[in-house]
């Protein structure tokens, strides 16, 4: 006799699979972000931009997302989140591939309305999909995923400082070093002694 209990344990496991791959899109979501947040400083600083010129340029990522949302709107309706979502989320992760290989103010303009532009439509796609699951499981878990999102910033900080620290230290090897090649008297015990 079969157990009663089998259809009730994969509908379950069906529910679970759909909120973690669900939360792994809202995780991935902030994740890129934050990447993107977390470098502004350091990018600012690279491309030799003023405060006002900074302003002017981070305006170009909301730009995108309001000139797009009716679209992003009717891509979802027409073809539906599940398939939106995945192509959406990989064109926002390359594009902080653009972001990183900025070299003036105009590309990094282009790259964040861009950016502005498929963070529109993976939020539009990801939020349905929420809302979809909330559906499957009868309540409110939309804070859950939100949580997701707000985990995935705090993590992507951590990692930020933590390859600062260890790219800095890189660069400062790479400094002492080419210095005793080039008989600046420097060795490897300043970079021991200066690397904290």
């Amino acid at each position: 006799m079969p157990s009663t209990d089998a259809p009730a344990a994969t509908a379950s496991t069906t529910k679970n699979a759909i909120r973690l791959a669900v939360s792994m899109f809202y995780f991935g979501q902030g994740l890129g972000f934050a990447s993107w947040a977390s470098r502004i400083p350091t990018i600012k600083a690279d491309l030799g931009l003023s405060e006002a010129q900074l302003g002017t340029i981070l305006l170009m990522l909301p730009i995108g997302q309001l000139l797009t949302m009716p679209l992003s709107a009717t891509l979802v309706n027409k073809y539906g989140s599940g398939r939106i979502l995945p192509l959406a989320a990989m064109l926002y992760a390359l594009v902080l591939v653009l972001i990183a290989f900025s070299s003036n103010a105009w590309m990094l303009g282009a790259a964040l309305f861009l950016f502005g532009i498929f963070g529109n439509l993976s939020n539009i796609s990801v939020n349905t999909q929420g809302v979809l699951a909330e559906d499957i499981y009868g309540r409110s878990i939309m804070s859950s995923f939100h949580g997701a999102w707000s985990l995935a910033g705090s993590q992507s900080t951590s990692y930020q400082r933590y390859a600062s620290t260890h790219y800095r230290r890189i660069a400062r090897y790479k400094y002492y070093h080419q210095q005793k090649e080039l008989g600046d008297g420097r060795s490897k015990s300043n970079y021991d002694s200066e690397k904290t």
